[in-house]
């Protein structure tokens, strides 16, 4: 009898269950691109107002639980338009998404936020990042060259590892650093290194190029900004892709070199003397053939062999990378991991690159207003060989050494010419000859460097309502503070305004020393205790720099739109009343494509003209140019009681007047798409006056 009343107890709950149960039902379907049929693996499909979200797999099918309440289904992917679907009991719903026009509502990265590309009032361009990736490079400045208009690269020489030199619409100053700056997910970096970012992490680029969109970073933005975006983790189940390429470099331009009779009847016309006592070859002005002594005439040398260095210094580079990524999430968790291995070889004897990288990243809601994001990047980089090219010393232009090294030998054996350190014709002048083997020149020294970079951002995003957000980021060189606030109006109205302030300090220390005549070579620079010791370098400098700054951005209908910004800046590097510099800047647009008589065109799908206006400064020079510098050490001292005393002596003059540059920019500019996007045309003008060039 017990166990039949806890029968009967028990039997509401089991009919509760069963009644649950049945409510419940799965909903499956596959979901493909509209025109092409092509199945859309990684969309998102989510009941209306819930949280329970299915993916669907490589092959396009997904399968979600609703249950009877469930009326509406949301699809959506990345560039396709969202769609919303009615149930209507289905068990088997099919999608068909539409691919939006990607530079109609694509968003574009700005000075601390975002907008649509549509809403743009300044002067800012996107790298397509589906070609980039597809270059084999180890950096994505080495592929933007030709990308983006008014971007100038120029690569310095093709040493592995060698930045490019980025100029955005020419160069401001005459002789200081034009470089642009670098953003990394909203973090700006000061002589950013491009080689400690892998190229298939970035989800995009943006380059800021007039006044009024860089002045929003003052004197840092000067020279042009570049905005770039990292991939993040997405909503899905965890997915591990893998890519890798492999290939092999070689010298295909070699310069035209002097052969062996070339060269001998060169250093005749040069100097015939010096030619002869370097036992190269006897020379009668009268008879080129007359050889009274045994040496070798000129004609000698007509089909005599010689030594292309350049085949000797110059080899075939294999060149590897391999990425590996793991990356999924939830509608409040998302992450991402993603490592890759980068070995480059030379073409250059003795000279390689390699990058060992990591990325973290974790993006998380904490509640329904608070969020939380995790950003780290680790780099190693290696790289080995000196300079291949330069303008200043013999040593650093090992090329043009290369390119002069002597092709023949007076003996005519080729073999002594490869296999001596130098020049075997001028031993007797050691005291003052230059002239070394390019091959052991490459081969004997020690140029390798390592570059460790760390970087750690992290935010909080709270949203207080709607339109007013507070965010909070900070970054493990540098801080910063940054407080978003949205006030809408009215229906039609949009009204953006940042209030900021950025502090930073720069911190340089370099120490050196070295040693000659090494009576051990094979112990390379662990071998310099037994040389002689040469000079200790030791420099160590800083500098700071605090900002203010705001920008409003307001847009009514997304047809008339207005942007100003303010910036001030204080350096270090400026001394008195120059510390500080203000920036104002504005730009304008009208977005003809918004109004009645184009809104309806079917040829003319977006069409708005902009204008803008705005000041930048910038204060790259050295930490200390406006004072007055003392230096000491070295060979510049005096003799007292037979005591060397150290002598301090002036180094460079006091620049109390040293100032801001400062550039005004105007820019005009119209952006066409025709036939839904499918042809773009994009076009500006503009004016760029500098003015106390530092």
């Amino acid at each position: 009898m017990k166990n039949f009343r806890s029968l009967l107890l028990f039997m509401p709950m089991l009919l509760l269950v069963l009644h649950v149960s049945a409510q419940k039902k799965s909903v499956t379907g596959k979901v493909v691109d509209q025109s092409t049929g092509k199945p859309l693996g990684g969309a998102s499909i989510q009941l209306e107002n819930s949280k329970t979200i299915a993916i669907s797999n490589d092959q396009g099918s997904y399968s979600i639980n609703v249950d009877a309440n469930s009326k509406v289904l949301v699809v959506s992917y990345v560039s396709y338009a969202t769609q919303k679907i009615n149930i209507n009991g289905k068990s088997v719903v099919d999608v068909k998404l539409v691919a939006e026009s990607i530079t109609s509502n694509e968003v574009v990265v700005i000075g601390y936020g975002s907008v649509k590309r549509k809403d743009l009032t300044g002067s800012v361009a996107s790298v397509n990042m589906t070609d980039l990736i597809k270059a084999p490079v180890k950096s994505f400045d080495d592929a933007l060259a030709g990308r983006v208009t008014g971007v100038q690269v120029t690569s310095p020489d093709g040493m592995p590892g060698a930045s490019p030199t980025i100029v955005i619409r020419g160069g401001n100053s005459v002789t200081q650093d034009n470089s642009p700056l670098y953003v990394i997910d909203g973090f700006a970096i000061e002589n950013f290194n491009t080689n400690s970012l892998n190229p298939s992490d970035i989800e995009s680029i943006d380059v800021l190029k007039d006044a009024s969109s860089t002045a929003i970073y003052g004197a840092r933005g000067a020279n042009g900004v570049i905005m770039i975006t990292t991939k993040k983790g997405i909503l899905s189940a965890p997915k591990v892709a893998y890519k890798s390429y492999y290939g092999i470099q070689e010298n295909t331009n070699k310069i035209k070199l002097m052969g062996a009779y070339e060269f001998v009847r060169y250093q005749l016309d040069v100097d015939s003397a010096t030619a002869g006592a370097s036992s190269l070859v006897t020379y009668d002005i009268y008879s080129p053939t007359f050889n009274p002594t045994g040496k070798k005439a000129l004609s000698d040398y007509l089909n005599a062999p010689g030594i292309d260095w350049q085949d000797q210094i110059f080899r075939q580079g294999p060149m590897q990378s391999h990425d590996i990524s793991l990356r999924g999430g939830t509608a409040d968790t998302k992450y991402s991991v993603a490592s890759s291995y980068l070995n480059q070889q030379g073409t250059l004897i003795a000279s390689d690159f390699q990058r060992i990288q990591t990325r973290v990243t974790l993006d998380q809601n904490i509640s329904k207003k608070l969020k939380f994001g995790l950003n780290i990047n680790y780099s190693n980089i290696t790289s080995s060989g000196s300079q291949i090219s330069g303008q200043n010393s013999t040593a650093d232009a090992f090329l043009i050494s290369a390119w002069r090294y002597r092709p023949v030998s007076a003996t005519g054996d080729l073999n002594e010419l490869l296999t001596s350190m130098q020049d075997p014709s001028l031993i007797a002048q050691a005291a003052t000859n230059y002239q070394w083997n390019p091959i052991y020149t490459r081969n004997n020294e020690t140029r390798d460097r390592n570059t460790i970079v760390l970087n750690v951002n992290t935010a909080l995003d709270y949203a207080f309502s709607p339109f007013l957000k507070f965010k909070m980021t900070g970054g493990l060189n540098t801080s910063n503070f940054r407080f978003d606030e949205f006030n809408k109006i009215a229906r039609n109205h949009l009204l953006n305004i940042v209030v900021g302030s950025t502090f930073g300090i720069n911190k340089v220390k370099v120490s050196g020393f070295g040693a000659t005549v090494l009576p051990n070579e094979d112990l390379g620079v662990n071998g310099l205790g037994q040389g002689i010791p040469q000079l200790v370098t030791t420099t160590f400098s800083e500098n700071t720099l605090a900002s203010f700054l705001g920008r409003v951005n307001y847009s009514f209908n997304s047809k008339y739109l207005l942007t100003a910004s303010f910036r001030a800046d204080g350096s270090s590097k400026f001394v008195g009343n120059n510390v500080w510099g203000y920036f104002p800047s504005g730009s304008v647009a009208w977005h003809l494509s918004e109004e009645k008589f184009l809104k309806d065109s079917k040829i003319i799908s977006d069409a708005k003209i902009r204008t803008s206006v705005g000041v930048i400064g910038n204060n790259r020079v050295s930490d200390y140019a406006s004072y007055a510098l003392l230096a000491t050490g070295g060979l510049n001292g005096y003799s007292s009681n037979s005591t060397y005393m150290t002598g301090t002596f002036p180094n460079s003059l006091s620049n109390p007047l040293l100032k801001w540059e400062t550039t005004k920019e105007t820019d005009l500019g119209i952006d066409l798409g025709f036939f839904n996007q499918r042809v773009t045309f994009v076009a500006d003008i503009y004016k760029k006056v500098t003015s106390d060039l530092l």
